[in-house]
């Protein structure tokens, strides 16, 4: 499975299990053959669980919590979050997550373009002289490391 099909299938069977849980999280049953991709579940019963979904250094990785009754799901490069997936009800809101220095790297640009695709998004992260910017509709926009951004605002 190529990276850019894993982090499609990966987005769907997430938000998936995000929208099982948020209709009735006390009936949620994690279980792998329900959603493609994921290949561990772990926690308690009334109380956090996690479902994950690897591939090499990318870990997609949902946290459902039964006491809040929230939803987050992470998406991970070498365990340095990238993306992010918060719900309000079943509503998925799309977060891009810039940290140092290294998510100016080639991977981590891949790797959100990769993201960005399997959500349809007509946008790119890409740096010009070592600065994060947004491209769309052929304009940079400038982002600043050490945030997070909405995607719906981007």
């Amino acid at each position: 499975m190529t990276i850019s099909k894993f982090y499609t299938e990966a987005l769907n069977a997430h938000i998936k299990m995000a929208q099982d849980f948020k209709k009735n999280p006390f009936k949620f049953d994690p279980k792998f053959s329900k959603y493609k991709t994921v290949n561990q579940f772990s926690g308690m019963y009334n109380s956090c669980t996690l479902g994950k979904s690897s591939k090499g250094s990318i870990d997609v990785k949902t946290i459902f919590d039964y006491k809040n009754k929230t939803v987050e799901t992470f998406f991970c490069i070498h365990g340095n979050v990238i993306f992010n997936i918060t719900y309000d009800d079943l509503k998925p809101v799309y977060e891009v997550v810039l940290g140092g220095k290294e998510w100016l790297s080639q991977m981590t640009k891949r790797h959100l373009n990769y993201i960005f695709d399997s959500l349809n998004r007509a946008i790119k992260y890409v740096t010009v002289n070592k600065e994060p910017f947004i491209l769309k509709d052929g304009s940079l926009y400038p982002l600043k490391l050490q945030r997070n951004y909405f995607l719906d605002l981007l």
